[in-house]
């Protein structure tokens, strides 16, 4: 048996409506507000509680695509004294903004890199300036920034097999309840088919996560502080310890599109992709060697349009955001989902529901 627990589709909260483009990134912040990155070349500030849209900014003045967007971590802002938001874009830069008022935005830095796309975009554990570094993939390099003094502090790049430029898709640091080994240890999803992991302090990749076949790595995650997931473009995630970098098995079987992230949460992992979201126990994700069991929930917009998911992002009290794009006809409908998956079904809240409409769980 899958020991997920069981929710109702109506553990759904809102829709955040604004964007005019997909949504392909989401992140929350410590302060009740959460940030979306859109292809209409904005990133929105909205209020997770009840999704009052706070501020916006634009990424360039001809409203080049956002890409990404990071919140700076409890410790920068306690350095800054109000919220610093990472934004990276289709234009090669990732602007810095800090929000005394989100409604009044201040451009702190815009830190170039080169006319490159800036896949990736994050923020490490360790660092100088504020107290920690911000990360950032663009082409083939990752670097770390001091965004105090709004320069590169580090660069390393890579290239394919047959000496062609690679592609660096996503970066992501350590949790901060990594052990004190891995604090300053970032992973990255490189197109030719391997995750790097790397201590920021050195100057070599610790250790290169390969698996067979030719599929491109799409994104990486960390499942809590012991175990990392590679995500590739057939679908198929694998779980790598975080201590000893031995693989401890596939997630498998749930997309037939490239996944497009994985993470941790409360009792289950996640993953995600163009089919929606699908939930592992940890037991069958950490524990054994291949799993496929798995319960998966379709996201949907209010005209029942289905969803690609191209991020999603949960809180400590498992309330998840998801951001993608729904279609009517050739029409794009962007959509931002928020769900409260503490809101489980009961035995009674099933009988009652069965009445009135037809008995239908969350996953499917």
């Amino acid at each position: 048996m899958l020991t997920v627990p069981e929710y109702n589709i109506n553990a759904k909260q809102r829709e955040f409506a604004g964007h005019t483009g997909r949504v392909f990134d989401v992140d929350l912040g410590q302060d009740g507000l959460c940030v979306t990155a859109s292809e209409d070349g904005t990133a929105k500030v909205w209020r997770l509680a009840d999704g009052r849209l706070e501020g916006e900014v634009a990424q360039s003045q001809t409203k080049d695509e956002v890409l990404r967007v990071a919140w700076a971590p409890p410790i920068v802002r306690d350095a800054a004294g109000a919220s610093l938001l990472a934004v990276a874009g289709a234009d090669g830069f990732c602007n810095l903004w800090r929000g005394d008022d989100w409604s009044a935005p201040k451009s702190l830095q815009r830190l170039d890199h080169g006319g490159d796309q800036v896949y990736g975009c994050a923020w490490s554990a360790c660092g100088d300036a504020y107290g920690a570094w911000l990360l950032t993939a663009a082409g083939a390099a990752v670097r770390t920034w001091d965004v105090n003094a709004g320069k590169s502090i580090k660069q390393w790049s890579y290239q394919e097999p047959r000496g062609d430029q690679a592609y660096v898709f996503d970066v992501q640091p350590a949790p901060r309840d990594a052990d004190d080994a891995l604090r300053a240890t970032i992973a990255c999803a490189v197109s030719d088919g391997t995750a790097r992991v790397r201590d920021v302090r050195l100057d070599y990749d610790a250790r290169v996560l390969r698996a067979p076949g030719d599929s491109k790595v799409t994104a990486v995650g960390w499942l809590g502080g012991t175990a990392v997931a590679s995500c590739y473009g057939d679908g198929c995630c694998r779980v790598w310890d975080a201590r000893t970098w031995k693989l401890l098995g596939r997630l498998k079987g749930a997309h037939a599109s490239p996944c497009y992230g994985a993470a941790k949460t409360d009792g289950f992992v996640a993953s995600w992709a163009a089919e929606g979201l699908a939930f592992w126990s940890c037991e069958d994700a950490l524990r054994k060697a291949d799993a496929t069991k798995k319960a998966t929930a379709p996201i949907t917009d209010a005209a029942g349009n289905a969803v690609p998911l191209f991020q999603c992002a949960f809180s400590s009290s498992n309330i998840v955001v998801c951001g993608g794009a729904g279609g009517k006809g050739d029409a794009i409908v962007p959509s931002v989902f928020v769900y409260d998956l503490s809101k489980k079904r009961s035995r009674g809240d099933e009988e009652d529901a069965s009445e009135k409409r037809p008995r239908e769980s969350f996953f499917v």
